[in-house]
């Protein structure tokens, strides 16, 4: 039968702080690997990029050690095994078989499990950074025997390279942060729409040509025709030939009100074809959203002719597709509203209620707004009346257009 050490010897305490100490070193191993393990390259890049200095320099200490994941594992759990093996040989010395077995059962559970892991879970990342020297020590001393065990694994279970989400996905994790209260609606439908758009092309947002508002290059903006062209709201409007439906330019309607005489409402006015115009986006209906909002971003207009996919649509200036029909049109605003997710509700528009209702935008604009239109005429109206700006007066007494044929 084997001896214990007697009591309160010096041995005694030797062999107490051993056994103490692999308790501990084996309740650090198994924190670490809940710890450790639980950290990916990308949360660690989060941190390094959105946290505090003493986050990001922890971070730097850790992620060298996660960079192979399974050579970690092995090494940290060959230690804990190690350690939790040994106690029980320590004990043996000390007390009876069955007070080794009470002692190591309730000292490894409590401070080799619960509590280690409990800490390394809501603390992973400082503890790591702390006990990274001691890692990095480990890992050397238990190369032999982890280095091919680790690769064995990585050759049969693949090396994982850090978790990498999904568009779809990462709108989830949008829904779930704004149901956690940590976003609003409308931070998380840009940010949807943001992942969104790049699937997203021109034919899903465009205005068909039917639903157009255009000119004829040949018509004339007399007072009926330009009145009608500043109740619609739109501030600009396609000059578009009756032959081959293609689009020779965007005329802005604030350039009308150098046109405008509402003293004689009999006069004729120019061509709409004659007035200056701006260059017409030509696209085609598959072009990418994101491709047509450089397109936007780099100032040559607010508005795109769509032509279908089949036809060789110009990148933007301004050249006519020959041949082709213009099947209708895109604008900023419709771009925005598929960014944004939301409809932009404007005086022009007109908006849906809870019976499925259209309200007329004249009504919307009573209730809301003033229109371009009063906006425009108010200013002619004004400048008219300054009769001591004699170029302006002659200038907007130009002539109109008569009505289109």
């Amino acid at each position: 039968m084997r001896k214990m050490i007697e009591a309160g010897s010096s041995e005694f305490w030797i062999q107490v702080f051993v056994a103490a100490a692999l308790v501990l070193f084996g309740g650090l191993m198994s924190g670490l690997t809940l710890g450790l393990l639980s950290l990916e390259e990308i949360d660690l890049e989060l941190i390094k990029r959105a946290g505090d200095e003493a986050e990001q320099r922890m971070a730097g200490q850790v992620e060298p050690l996660i960079k192979n994941q399974h050579l970690l594992l092995v090494t940290l759990l060959l230690c804990n095994a190690a350690a939790m093996e040994a106690l029980p040989l320590i004990l043996d010395d000390l007390v009876s078989p069955i007070v080794a077995v009470i002692i190591s059962v309730t000292a490894v559970l409590a401070f080799g499990e619960i509590i280690p892991q409990a800490v390394c879970k809501s603390y992973g990342l400082a503890v790591g950074a702390a006990s990274a020297p001691l890692v990095r020590l480990l890992l050397v001393i238990c190369s032999p025997i982890a280095w091919p065990i680790g690769k064995v694994l990585d050759k049969l279970l693949g090396h994982d390279g850090g978790r990498i989400y999904r568009r779809p996905q990462l709108a989830a994790i949008l829904d779930i942060h704004k149901d956690m209260g940590q976003l609003t609606d409308s931070e998380t439908g840009v940010m949807q729409g943001a992942l969104e758009l790049v699937e997203k092309r021109v034919v899903d947002c465009l205005t068909p040509v039917a639903n157009v508002l255009w000119l004829r290059p040949d018509s004339k903006l007399d007072r009926p025709t330009v009145d009608k062209l500043l109740d619609s709201g739109h501030s600009r409007i396609p000059i578009v030939r009756d032959d081959d439906c293609s689009c020779m330019g965007v005329l802005l309607v604030k350039t009308l009100i150098r046109h405008v005489n509402y003293h004689d409402v009999t006069a004729p006015g120019p061509l709409a074809s004659s007035l200056p115009m701006s260059k017409a986006i030509s696209v085609t209906e598959d072009v990418h959203l994101y491709d047509l909002l450089d397109l936007f971003n780099a100032g040559q207009s607010h508005m795109a002719m769509v032509y279908p996919k089949d036809a060789q649509a110009s990148s933007g200036r301004g050249d006519q597709v020959c041949g082709t029909k213009i099947i209708g049109i895109v604008t900023l605003e419709n771009v925005i509203e598929e960014l944004i997710k939301h409809e932009i509700v404007d005086e022009t528009d007109c908006w849906v209620d809870a019976d499925k209702q259209c309200q007329p935008a004249t009504e919307w604009r009573q209730n809301h707004a003033f229109s371009i239109a009063q906006l425009v005429r108010s200013a002619t109206r004004a400048t008219m009346s300054r009769r001591q700006l004699p170029r302006v007066t002659s200038s907007l007494s130009k002539p109109l257009l008569a009505e289109s044929p």
